[in-house]
């Protein structure tokens, strides 16, 4: 039997997952843990993330910025949404946020296991949706456009082929003093 490279409590006890972590053979990624020798990226951070979250969810938002590596930090509680399209309608918990949205195939992405939001989606949903846009998330917004190679030509093309959509003119100034323009 091979070992996962992402470990979490339902392969281990977190005591033993703990345990290795201090003796120096686990490190933490997120709330799941991988061998001290894997180096951690997009794949590992998105199956750390789908180790604790319902398999009908999309990370999105900070929790696909950290995935992405766009930000350090995984989020606190996590960011995840729901496709409309699949009528379930979860309940949001102090460890998770959830939202339904109208999210089409080309969108998404899945890494190591977890279905995520593009990076250019995931820019967008940060410049329309977060209630204090900081400094801190117009870098994420930045970052996440390196990485994703896309400017503001393509997220305002993307906003403005969207019909009655919601803090639209809000996203495209906060999108243009991210990105320049």
């Amino acid at each position: 039997m091979r070992i996962p490279t992402v470990l979490s409590g339902a392969e281990l006890p977190e005591q033993e997952l703990i345990s290795a972590t201090l003796d120096g053979e686990l490190q933490r990624v997120g709330d799941a843990f991988c061998p001290v020798d894997t180096v951690v990226g997009v794949s590992q951070r998105a199956a750390a993330v789908a180790s604790g979250a319902p398999d009908w969810t999309i990370a999105e938002r900070l929790t696909a910025a950290w995935i992405f590596g766009a930000t350090l930090h995984i989020p606190r509680p996590l960011q995840l949404c729901v496709d409309s399209r699949t009528r379930l309608h979860p309940i949001s918990t102090r460890f998770i946020i959830y939202r339904e949205v109208v999210i089409d195939d080309e969108e998404l992405t899945v890494l190591g296991g977890m279905p995520v939001t593009s990076a250019l989606r995931t820019a967008i949903d940060l410049a329309r949706f977060t209630e204090h846009f900081s400094t801190q998330h117009a870098t994420i917004v930045s970052r996440l456009a390196t990485l994703g190679k896309f400017g503001l030509a393509e997220c305002a093309s993307t906003i403005n082929a969207r019909r009655n959509l919601p803090n639209k003119h809000l996203a495209l100034g906060r999108l243009e003093s991210s990105l320049g323009g």
